[in-house]
């Protein structure tokens, strides 16, 4: 991440947070935080914000249910992301994909909480499912909507990097064959860069959604949604190091993450851990409330 930090972010940090640094949010100063950055191990949960209210950020957080870690990184809307770096990027050990978008038409096309569009939106016109508790938003009419699949996001984008490990789901001669692109090219590494639109803002535009829709036909990627779960079972390890629960577990937030850790409060299996760590955050990775225990083997 402090790479990627001295590349650039085409914004300047104001503040940065994260529990690797001790820290639940404190003003950004580059020299000390960039060293510290440099001595993070393993997976990294670090934020850094900047612009007004924090509009801006560039977000590390690990998905362990999902088994990844993912990097959202918000940019000014009258800045191009930076292609360069992101192909920087997927030379890096560990890519799997990566997607440049409208964030927030992303956030809706994939938004199935009612009470979010509450104040917000209109919701009436929308269609309703019941998913067996509550009646949700069906965004499975929605063609820019994205979900996640283990490993990487399911997510028809502006742009998109696909590297060699996404290649058992999204095969790389169907994805490099694609006839409605804008633009594709085969990068180093293996990495196929793909293009649906030329211009970004055209987001909502007809042509955009009809090409969102055409490839998310040409690689059934409603297949490989429908195909999530099972895969999930198959990747994850029987005795884990990271949990996530959806929903309010008892003290607020979107969702929780909990973490098993050893003695020296590193991520380890459950079945060794001597500590526990539990975090519950907003929709956006903001915490609520987290607290370390120690485990209680009686």
């Amino acid at each position: 991440m402090a790479q990627l930090v001295r590349r650039g972010l085409l914004f300047e940090p104001t503040r940065i947070e994260g529990e690797q640094l001790r820290t639940m949010g404190r003003r950004y100063k580059a020299a000390r935080d960039l060293a510290a950055l440099d001595k993070l191990d393993g997976p990294v949960s670090v934020s850094l914000y900047g612009g007004k209210g924090d509009e801006l950020f560039l977000d590390a957080a690990e998905v362990p249910r999902w088994n990844m870690g993912a990097l959202y990184w918000k940019l000014p809307d009258d800045v191009l992301f930076p292609s360069e770096t992101v192909e920087w990027m997927t030379r890096l050990p560990g890519f799997t994909a990566a997607y440049a978008g409208d964030c927030d038409d992303a956030l809706w096309q994939s938004q199935r909480a009612i009470q979010s569009y509450e104040g917000r939106r209109p919701h009436e016109h929308l269609p309703k499912r019941w998913n067996g508790w509550e009646w949700e938003i069906d965004i499975s009419v929605n063609p820019g909507r994205r979900t996640l699949f283990p490993g990487f996001w399911i997510y028809a984008a502006w742009r998109m990097w696909f590297g060699p490990n996404t290649y058992p789901f999204l095969p790389v001669e169907r994805l490099r064959s694609f006839p409605h692109a804008e633009r594709i090219e085969a990068l180093d590494g293996g990495v196929t860069f793909i293009e649906l639109w030329s211009d970004p803002d055209d987001v909502a535009t007809p042509l955009a959604r009809e090409r969102q829709r055409q490839f998310r036909e040409w690689m059934d990627l409603d297949g490989l949604e429908d195909r999530a779960d099972e895969v999930l079972q198959e990747v994850l390890p029987a005795d884990p190091a990271f949990a996530l629960d959806y929903g309010d577990q008892g003290h607020g937030g979107w969702a929780q993450i909990t973490t098993w850790l050893d003695a020296e409060r590193k991520p380890i299996r459950r079945s060794e851990a001597v500590f526990v760590h539990r975090r519950a955050f907003t929709q956006r990775g903001d915490t609520v409330w987290s607290e370390t225990a120690t485990v209680d083997r009686s």
